[in-house]
């Protein structure tokens, strides 16, 4: 069957419209988001803010829509909610769990995209590696084929039996945007962006790369990319799901900032990295106890055998290298705040190499001193 082209969506001006949903009524009911609304409202001073919810929402829109009311499932009451509102307003869909970073730079890809004459809409990736399309950040004109395509979806194929699935199956959002792609020609993984290097336009649609929409991928992602491009910081909160890690838990419940967060990586790291460091030192200092051992056990058998007097004794154990390590390396953390910023990479692999160099690089730095090492 051949792919059918998409068709083109009517000139329109920019309308300046961001849209938030979130239902308070329904668990986990407190919004924890206000204040990456906030950065809305700073970052796109311009722009009105449609704010939809039990108050203005439709909830006999469809039979999926009536299925998630039923089951104060707010989550999936929003897939069906954010097309909706694009289909009869156009602008820019925003989950609640995004922060914007860059205002200037969203609004020069929102003015690009009603600019256009080549595509109709635009989405980001939510990963690289995965390639699925953002549907936490979709920005389209009234009338976009992708959105007529999403509509129809929750209005028909959806709204039925097929609700069952939702999570069993994956049916949510990038998972059945991939659908669009994919019925129209892009076949290739599957109707999903994997390894995205630049963006690109297929079938009305211009897709970014992860670094504009998703920074970070999971609530809990240690990954992050980031560039210039960077405009919108996704959480990847989840609320649909009960059961989560502790950590994810956390997360949700007080959600950090971008810049936060990425303090937050760091601390991580460094705290990480002295574990490593100690577990290292514990390994050196067992091999440290069992030369000792072996070196007392050699001059014993030397001190009968009559080769050494037995007035011999074993030299002065000096403290042992590894547990030195992991002081001068805490004293350097210590510093990070006078001393300017280190890298603890570079650190760790100079303890692992070679304890004792570290320990006078370690010592020249913290103190300035000179310290011969033969």
């Amino acid at each position: 069957m051949k792919a059918t082209k998409p068709a083109r969506a009517p000139k329109q001006k920019n309308p300046k419209i961001l849209h938030r949903v979130y239902f308070d009524n329904m668990a986990p009911f407190r919004d924890p988001f206000k204040h990456y609304l906030q950065t809305w409202e700073r970052e796109m001073p311009d722009y009105e803010i449609m704010k939809w919810n039990a108050s203005n929402v439709d909830l006999n829109a469809n039979e999926w829509v009536q299925r998630a009311a039923k089951a104060k499932s707010p989550v999936f009451i929003s897939e069906f909610v954010r097309w909706d509102a694009l289909n009869r307003h156009g602008g820019m869909y925003i989950d609640a769990d995004c922060e914007i970073l860059n205002g200037g730079t969203l609004s020069r890809l929102i003015d690009e995209l009603y600019e256009s004459d080549e595509y109709d809409a635009f989405i980001g990736v939510e990963e690289s590696e995965n390639g699925h399309p953002t549907a936490q950040t979709v920005a389209a004109k009234k009338g976009s084929a992708l959105v007529e395509f999403m509509l129809d979806m929750y209005n028909r194929q959806l709204s039925g039996p097929l609700w069952h699935w939702r999570e069993e199956r994956g049916l949510i959002g990038p998972q059945l945007m991939s659908l669009y792609f994919r019925d129209i020609g892009f076949t290739i993984n599957k109707g999903f962006f994997r390894n995205l290097d630049s963006p690109m336009v297929f079938g009305r649609v211009k897709v970014y790369t992860q670094d504009y929409f998703s920074p970070k991928f999971t609530s809990t992602g240690k990954k992050l990319n980031v560039s210039k491009n960077t405009c919108i910081y996704h959480l990847f909160s989840n609320l649909n799901l009960e059961q989560v890690d502790p950590e994810a838990k956390k997360h949700r419940e007080k959600p950090l900032l971008f810049d936060e967060y990425c303090e937050y990586l760091e601390k991580n790291a460094q705290v990480s990295l002295q574990s490593q460091l100690v577990d290292l030192a514990h390994r050196h200092d067992v091999l440290h106890e069992q030369k000792t051992a072996l070196e007392a056990q050699l001059l014993q058998i030397k001190k009968d055998a009559g080769i050494l007097p037995r007035s011999t004794s074993l030299a002065r154990v000096e403290k042992s290298p590894s547990t030195e390590a992991v002081d001068i390396f805490q004293r350097h953390i210590a510093l990070r705040d006078s001393a300017g910023r280190i890298n603890l990479v570079r650190l760790l692999k100079i303890a692992l190499k070679n304890p004792r160099y570290f320990i006078v690089r370690a010592r020249n730095k913290i103190t300035g001193k000179p310290w011969n090492y033969h």
